[in-house]
């Protein structure tokens, strides 16, 4: 598990992640992984998704974060047919 400092609202918390998310989501972003660099642009992703979200009493965040992280790494194509699956329960 990786840890990420973000900022919900206005209190700083930590985002755990399992580091083959972060790894994915690192190569997807800036087509590395493992260095500091991979890990800021991570960082600043999920941070930005945060803001975007603007959920300042959101409970449960590394698990957000890591639904998240997988719906922007997969296939597309997966997406549409797990939101139709969802669509028709």
């Amino acid at each position: 598990m990786q840890r990420f400092n973000v900022y919900l609202g206005e209190y700083r918390t930590t985002v755990s992640v399992v580091d083959v998310l972060v790894d994915l989501l690192s190569i997807k972003l800036c087509r590395e992984t493992g260095t500091n660099e991979s890990k800021f642009v991570v960082n600043d992703w999920i941070q930005n998704l945060l803001y975007e979200d603007n959920d300042p009493y959101r409970q449960r965040l590394s698990q957000f974060i890591q639904r998240k992280i997988i719906m922007e790494i997969a296939d597309k194509k997966l997406i549409r047919k797990y939101e139709s699956h969802l669509d028709n329960l």
